[in-house]
């Protein structure tokens, strides 16, 4: 069975291009049901609730979600901003966009913080 990416006759930087594309929007979904399974953790430790099998599973989440959160930051989140960056993780990023005033970079950042992160945040912002 041929893959459905050779009916169509593209060279290897368009193919690499098309994957790029196409895996963003898994890849958002992805980041942001780790970072949600992540702040849960964080709510139950901070109340004084997460037992000693729940932080024996949190574990190895809490890694796949920081390597996520870094592979993430340096491809997409380069080209969403526009911007190679310092900052290891995309949390990092964000943080320092929404100190940036009145950015395009700063709108974006305080955005996803309200849209997507500060209600899932056990501090009621995630880049405050």
């Amino acid at each position: 069975m041929q893959h459905f990416l050779s009916l169509f006759p593209l060279d290897y930087v368009q193919h690499g291009l098309l994957y790029f594309v196409v895996g963003f929007i898994p890849a958002t979904l992805i980041l942001h049901w780790l970072y949600a399974a992540a702040t849960h953790f964080w709510r139950l430790q901070r109340d004084g609730t997460l037992t000693k099998a729940q932080r024996l599973s949190a574990g190895p989440l809490l890694i796949l979600a920081d390597l996520w959160d870094i592979a993430y930051n340096w491809t997409y989140g380069i080209v969403v901003f526009l911007d190679v960056t310092r900052d290891p993780t995309l949390s990092q990023r964000l943080k320092r966009y929404a100190k940036q005033g009145d950015t395009r970079r700063a709108k974006m950042a305080k955005w996803l913080d309200a849209s997507l992160l500060a209600s899932l945040d056990p501090t009621g912002s995630h880049i405050d």
